[in-house]
């Protein structure tokens, strides 16, 4: 079950699983839930988390009035320290694919793949 939750500002969904962390990150224009559909044919075992990105969704917004690729890879490192999500795998759609390359060439021991 992909379920609503939410973490200091940040609106996401999550199916637990006890296998390496999914993290799927959407684009301009969408939310966490344009995943839905992709959820179910997921490995059974991983634990998917899909994120409002800020500014999208029930997500508080960035401070800047016009957030880089950078800041969003700034509060996607907050989020996960949050949810103790160490290494993960990025899944990327349009703009969650420049945050997804941007937190991995700054953080790049945190990412298994992209």
């Amino acid at each position: 079950m992909f379920t609503a939750q939410t973490s200091a500002g940040i609106d996401y969904r999550e199916r637990p699983g006890s296998g390496p962390a999914l993290v799927l990150l959407h684009g301009i224009g969408s939310n966490a839930d344009s995943f839905a559909e992709l959820v179910p044919l997921l490995p059974p075992d991983r634990q998917v988390v899909a994120w409002n990105a800020p500014g999208y969704g029930a997500s508080a917004p960035l401070g800047p009035d016009w957030p880089v690729a950078a800041d969003y890879a700034d509060a996607l490192e907050a989020f996960l320290d949050r949810l103790g999500l160490d290494r993960v795998t990025l899944v990327g759609h349009s703009l969650g694919t420049l945050m997804g390359a941007a937190f991995a060439a700054a953080r790049p021991a945190r990412v298994e793949r992209l």
